[in-house]
């Protein structure tokens, strides 16, 4: 799962890190499915709001949430437009990108008569066998107000919803790890730690806020950027325009998060489904449940040339 850097429309399939995931994890067994559930402008909240509804029917075994520094300015785009439970479990989210181009007529009507809009959401309040919360205005406050002083709230908040995720695959039986997807601003935020001035000074704290939260909830995370600055050729890893991963940043992404994942599960010989999310999954086939992978192991094995994921301690 994860936005627009993990759907990567602008790459053959077959060339895109979830693409080459699925020869990479061949040996775990011969019915390995990699499935792309990436959704431009989706980040962790909008994720787990999917995930409630449709992540249960594909029964994986494993979900990689793919993370970026995008995360954050999306996060605070679409939280306003939460609605959450009495004990804060986030319900239903729309993405404001799909929104704008939503051309459903009620919606429309909606959006040209705000009264429309609130009066609708009362009845709708009334009618609903389940009360929740409409924090809206509540956010908005936050987004105005002091948090909007305090960047770090806004980071933190980002990556709240792991928790629920790891919960959600848990419930389910899969394993739940968080990589990051490597782009210009994270490598650059890794240069200037090892002396190079870098363009994003605050990249670095984002990483750092979603390395603690992986931590607290003891969630596996990788984060490929150190081997991207280690690149000797940066220029031929992301796309000049977009700055999205280049095809052959892609492959490197998939080297080693794939190497990554077999180490974390030796090969046994058993049908497993690997999904990293899917655009369009309702033509997704859905066979029998395979069998689980084994459990995370959080011993680290030495390999020089790919990082592990970082298990929490």
């Amino acid at each position: 799962m994860g936005d627009e850097a993990t759907l990567a429309p602008d790459i053959p399939e077959s060339e895109s890190f979830c693409g080459s995931l699925t020869g990479m994890l061949a040996g775990l067994g011969p019915d390995v499915e990699v499935i792309n559930a990436g959704q431009p402008g989706h980040c962790p909240l909008l994720n787990l709001a999917w995930s409630r509804s449709r992540l249960i029917g594909l029964q994986p075994d494993l979900v990689i949430l793919c993370c970026d520094v995008s995360d954050v300015a999306d996060d605070r785009r679409c939280r306003p437009l939460a609605k959450f439970s009495d004990d804060g479990q986030i319900l239903t989210v729309s993405n404001p990108s799909a929104s704008s181009h939503d051309d459903d007529f009620v919606s429309a009507i909606e959006r040209e008569f705000m009264l429309v809009k609130l009066v609708s959401d009362h009845f709708g309040e009334q009618l609903a066998a389940d009360s929740f919360d409409d924090n809206s205005a509540e956010s908005l406050d936050d987004l105005n107000g002091s948090s909007a002083d305090h960047p770090t709230v806004l980071i933190e908040q980002t990556w709240e919803p792991l928790a629920g995720l790891r919960e959600l695959c848990r419930q389910i039986s899969a394993e739940f790890v968080v990589a990051v997807v490597p782009s210009r601003k994270t490598v650059d935020s890794v240069a200037s730690t090892q002396g190079v001035t870098s363009m994003s000074p605050g990249t670095s704290e984002v990483l750092r806020l979603l390395g603690e939260r992986a931590s607290l909830e003891q969630i596996p995370l990788l984060d490929a950027s150190t081997e991207f600055a280690a690149h000797e050729n940066q220029s031929r890893l992301f796309l000049p325009l977009s700055g999205a991963l280049s095809a052959e940043g892609h492959q490197l992404f998939a080297h080693i998060l794939g190497n990554a994942l077999l180490e974390r599960h030796p090969s046994s010989g058993a049908p497993v489904a690997v999904p990293v999310g899917a655009e369009v999954l309702d033509d997704a086939p859905i066979g029998t449940p395979t069998k689980p992978l084994p459990t995370l192991d959080r011993r680290r094995r030495p390999r020089p040339t790919t990082p592990s994921f970082d298990g929490s301690e």
